[in-house]
């Protein structure tokens, strides 16, 4: 099933657009779509990363093991 949506794209982005689907010979909402996906894809990743992030430092904490500061680290991997 698909929707039909309308867009306003600035007037630089829609050249772009328009000239790169003629070089590739491919639909505008080809990449439209595919821009979309990307993004989302992207944001899912992030938004993933972050509870992984939220998750260790629960974690850590609750493990009441202390941190080193990066001093530290460096001096003790001899950098």
């Amino acid at each position: 099933m698909s929707t039909t949506i309308s867009v306003s794209l600035p007037d630089e982005l829609f050249k772009m657009l328009d000239d790169f689907s003629e070089k590739e010979e491919r639909a505008k909402s080809y990449y439209i779509k595919k821009a979309l996906e990307n993004y989302f894809a992207q944001k899912l990743e992030e938004e993933e990363d972050y509870k992984d992030v939220v998750e260790s430092l629960a974690e850590f904490k609750a493990s009441n093991e202390t941190g080193k500061t990066w001093e530290e680290l460096q001096k003790e991997l001899g950098l």
